[in-house]
């Protein structure tokens, strides 16, 4: 996990990467610590930024609790799996919301054309 000192943000990494700044922390779990689970527990304390100063101490001030290692994957495989199906729900209201605004917009601009509602003048 990579931990923003100066934001409080975590991500998830898998892959090689190299630190480019001071204000990150690398957290590698112990082996009796599922990376997932790990990880979600990590989000669960929800620490916020007091602004650009260390964090890294909050993090400190929490109790990692864990469960034996088969119920850690379970419990991040259920886990991974809401996130994934809320992450596309939010991408499908996301583009309802664009549906929306782009229909909002063509009513405006046909309102303010001329075109909302016209009749044919030659109808009489």
């Amino acid at each position: 996990m990579i931990f923003g000192d100066h934001t409080c943000n975590l991500k998830f990494v898998n892959f090689d990467f190299v630190v480019g700044a001071d204000g990150i922390k690398v957290l590698k779990p112990k082996e009796f610590l599922d990376a997932r689970f790990f990880f979600y527990q990590l989000l669960s304390f929800n620490l916020k930024s007091t602004g650009y100063s260390r964090h890294f101490r909050k993090l400190k001030e929490h109790k990692i609790s864990f469960p034996p290692m088969e119920e850690q994957k379970r419990i991040a495989s259920i886990l991974e799996e809401t996130f994934n199906n809320t992450k596309i729900g939010k991408e499908k209201s996301l583009m309802q919301v664009s549906l929306y605004d782009s229909l909002e917009m063509s009513s405006l601009q046909e309102a303010f054309s001329g075109s909302l509602g016209a009749k044919d003048m030659s109808e009489g």
